[in-house]
């Protein structure tokens, strides 16, 4: 089961990653033109951020039930 959650992990990034990276730039006058899109870093720390929280959740109401 884990080999499968890893697999479609992989999958799901390789489908998002080409995505996020064929935004258009938002080059030019800092104050006008058209907003930059969030980059790829940001999508993936805000991921590792909600794992991270979620497997701290995990670990804290498993502390309880002991």
């Amino acid at each position: 089961m884990n080999k499968l959650k890893g697999l479609l992990y992989i999958s799901f990034l390789l489908v998002i990653l080409p995505a996020v990276y064929a935004q258009p730039g938002g080059g030019g006058d800092p104050g006008g033109g058209q907003p930059v899109p969030i980059g790829g870093i940001w999508v993936l720390l805000a991921i590792g951020g909600a794992f991270g929280i979620k497997r701290f959740l995990d670990i804290r109401n498993r502390n309880k039930q002991q």
